[in-house]
């Protein structure tokens, strides 16, 4: 029931299983503030540092903001050039590069900023590089990303990593695993729609269709809700081969 088929690569879907999943916490200060009290630090440390890499740093941030992600790219390459030790601009650019499908690009900075400070921006790093590598198959690699990420979170890692586990779980077969990140995920989020789609898929190959049954049911409710109908029909799609 409910083949992999959905699990591919954002290339072939506009709005595949990945790309609804694949939270952006990097830069969502209302999801996890830490990570926007992080950045502050990074660009004072960068400014005591050096005026002209910071100039360029905060003009590629109000870039990113604006999803203007090439040219935020160019202002990194400019600030990396006055502070080329500096694991934040690493960081932020495997981030611009993600954005961009260049996912190659994006595992290369993200390995910069981890052997600069591997402790950079709260493991967040991580998952930007596990999103890449998922995103080109490499899904062990992935979860192993993702393993580190949560290390260096141990008591307040946010919902769209147990999401991004999630996903990376349940393609590896890992179901209840996967169930188990779905469901704190949900318990962080009960308005997410996603969460509970995850959580359904999971339940779907677990065998437990009464309470797959009710979490796609929950997903299609906050679809309407929400009104994400491409979320809706792939829902009931499921929901359709289980009744």
């Amino acid at each position: 029931m409910g083949g992999d088929d959905e699990f591919t690569t954002r290339e072939e879907r506009h709005r595949d299983f990945l790309d609804d999943l694949h939270y952006d916490y990097f830069y969502v200060p209302e999801r996890d503030r830490t990570q926007g009290l992080i950045r502050s630090r990074a660009a004072a440390e960068i400014k005591e540092s050096s005026q002209r890499a910071y100039s360029y740093y905060k003009s590629a941030e109000k870039m990113i903001e604006q999803g203007q992600y090439d040219r935020a790219i160019a202002q990194l390459g400019l600030a990396i050039k006055h502070e080329p030790n500096e694991a934040v601009l690493f960081a932020e650019r495997g981030y611009c590069y993600y954005r961009l499908k260049h996912y190659q690009e994006a595992i290369i900075d993200c390995s910069r900023a981890i052997n600069l400070d591997p402790q950079v921006l709260r493991g967040n790093v991580y998952n930007i590089r596990g999103m890449a590598r998922e995103a080109l198959g490499a899904i062990d690699d992935s979860l192993n990303d993702y393993d580190e990420a949560f290390r260096q979170r141990p008591d307040d890692a946010p919902a769209p990593l147990y999401i991004n586990r999630g996903i990376a779980r349940f393609k590896l077969g890992d179901y209840r695993g996967a169930l188990s990140d779905f469901d704190k995920a949900v318990c962080q989020l009960p308005t997410n729609l996603d969460a509970y789609y995850g959580r359904g898929r999971a339940r779907i190959k677990l065998g437990d269709y009464k309470n797959a049954l009710n979490d796609l049911r929950k997903s299609v409710s906050l679809s309407e809700e929400q009104g994400d109908m491409e979320m809706k029909k792939r829902a009931m799609d499921q929901i359709s081969e289980i009744v």
